[in-house]
């Protein structure tokens, strides 16, 4: 059986207006994690498009939730392997970052990576659900700096339509950003 996004949309909605609550995809899981009061995120860069839908990384967050994309259940550790690194998730532990790049606007570096809301942190990295021929909605897939680069709609894992590519716009928008961020 294949979840939608809006059966996982129920199991954090005691989340939804709380800033202070942000999400990451591991492996086939989400998490829900805490800012802390000395939490350092990289939220003030430059060149963000939409931050609900942005990429972010902070030095260190506290876990709150853990559902399993897949089965919706509810879990108590989840791993996260980068590279060559293994970064454990626990409930109601924090997580840390010692290394965390401090030049904050760099997006892909250092750091515990999240979204600021969860359909992001959702199709991020997306395939559990596709790869097993079971996957029917959408999939949409946004730049670092949360600009909408297309969309795709499944059904029992296989595409069906066309792909609305929003790259043209990216790009005009990328050169736009660029633009004002050198004056």
């Amino acid at each position: 059986m294949s979840h939608t996004l809006e059966q996982l949309r129920k199991l954090f909605e005691e989340y939804e207006n709380d800033e202070s609550i942000v999400y990451k995809k591991c492996k086939d899981s989400i998490v829900a994690l805490k800012k802390l009061k000395d939490t350092i995120t990289n939220e003030s860069r430059k060149g963000i498009y939409n931050p609900l839908f942005a990429k972010f990384r902070a030095d260190k967050l506290k876990v709150i939730k853990i559902v399993d994309i897949v089965t919706l259940e509810s879990l108590k550790c989840v791993n996260n392997y980068i590279y060559d690194k293994s970064i454990e998730y626990k409930l109601n532990k924090i997580v840390e970052e010692p290394d965390f790049d401090k030049n904050l606007d760099r997006i892909c570096a250092k750091g515990i990576h999240y979204f600021k809301t969860l359909d992001p942190a959702y199709y991020f990295s997306f395939c559990p659900l596709v790869d097993n021929n079971k996957y029917t909605g959408s999939i949409i897939k946004y730049d670092d700096n949360g600009l909408k680069k297309r969309e795709t709609n499944w059904k029992k894992g296989k595409q069906i339509g066309k792909t609305e590519n929003n790259m043209e716009r990216m790009y005009f928008m990328t050169f736009i950003m660029e633009a004002l961020l050198v004056k």
